[in-house]
């Protein structure tokens, strides 16, 4: 579920050139536009190279910081809405809701987060801003500073990024319900906590704030969820097992 940059590696300079060639290939069309096309294609090569530069190293998921501290985390970016797209207009006001209620709960010292600053936010919820960083590569140690963080759906109920993320990270969690299956389920209680709506949230985060214990708990099985089932190289062989058994193969003969 990730975007990784693998660090340095030979040949890395090659594989960035190929990139860029291959785009132009598969863009040029000798016509009248073909220059434009040309300079379009290496504008958009261009932005691809440095956001593959701008992604987190797989360290970033392996060196969690462990602090014993009560500090929650719960960042979120609005949508462009479309007139006639309900789900983003609902999806945005719920993010605002969140963050507005976590502020109102939480004092500036054990609340970590805000909207990233985009168009929409800042027109309409200045105050509501986050003061962290919203780079990639500086994202992950925010989400690390928090013991407890917060997850809400993303478009049309699919499991936002965020889930796995803080799967990664050994975080304890505290979700919104999602109707996805997942081929091994997150187990409420044991790998998380799920919530109704936001005033259950907010229940459930003063509760699991005054049990240290538990929070332990969730971190931990959060993580071997994580190192279980998602870590790609685990994911790749569960998905090649599950290919070659529904082709009546089994690895075990």
């Amino acid at each position: 579920p990730f975007f990784i940059y693998p660090g340095f590696f030979k040949g890395e300079f090659n594989f960035l050139i190929g990139y860029v060639f291959t785009k132009l290939i598969h863009n040029i069309k000798v016509d009248r536009s073909f220059f434009v096309r040309i300079y379009n294609s290496l504008k958009i090569a261009s932005k691809d190279v440095k956001n593959y530069k701008n992604q987190p190293t797989i360290d970033s998921f392996k060196n969690d910081i462990k602090k014993n501290n009560k500090k929650v985390f719960y960042q979120k970016r609005l949508f462009n809405e479309v007139s006639y797209n309900k789900d983003v207009k609902e999806i945005n006001e719920q993010r605002y809701l969140f963050v507005k209620r976590l502020k109102e709960t939480l004092s500036d010292e054990e609340f970590l987060g805000g909207l990233v600053p985009n168009k929409i936010a800042l027109e309409r919820y200045p105050s509501f801003i986050t003061k962290l960083p919203t780079s990639r590569k500086l994202f992950y140690n925010s989400i690390k500073g928090a013991r407890v963080v917060i997850y809400t759906r993303g478009l049309e109920k699919s499991p936002g990024w965020t889930l796995p993320e803080y799967l990664s990270l050994g975080k304890a969690i505290l979700a919104e319900k999602h109707e996805t299956i997942f081929p091994e389920p997150l187990i409420n209680g044991k790998h998380l906590i799920y919530f109704d709506n936001i005033d259950d949230c907010i229940i459930k985060l003063k509760s699991l704030l005054t049990d240290d214990e538990k929070i332990k708990s969730l971190s931990q099985n959060a993580r071997r969820y994580f190192k279980k089932y998602v870590v790609p190289k685990n994911k790749i062989k569960q998905t090649i097992k599950f290919m070659l058994e529904r082709h009546g193969i089994n690895l075990n003969n």
